[in-house]
């Protein structure tokens, strides 16, 4: 249970203060964010098993297997784009 949370924790205080971030920049400048939109529109439309294949080589690539961060990675690559939008 202290993995989990440890996991969540730190998914919801990145996603919060680099979302917001963010969003506030896609806001304010308004001048060519709407490919940058869609593309944080595209990400949500891609089945989570697509995206699962290049975590799991760089996590091997980078020897991080038995660590909390690709996991980290993995929650934030799917809530950031909710996030900032």
């Amino acid at each position: 249970a202290g993995r989990s949370a440890l996991v969540a924790l730190v998914t919801v205080g990145v996603s919060v203060v680099v979302g917001s971030m963010g969003a506030y920049a896609i806001a304010r400048f308004r001048a060519g964010g709407t490919l940058t939109r869609f593309g944080m529109l595209a990400e949500q439309v891609l089945p989570p098993a697509v995206l699962v294949f290049p975590f799991l080589t760089m996590a091997y690539a980078l020897r991080l297997t038995d660590t909390l961060i690709p996991v980290i990675f993995a929650h934030l690559s799917f809530v950031l784009p909710v996030v900032t939008w």
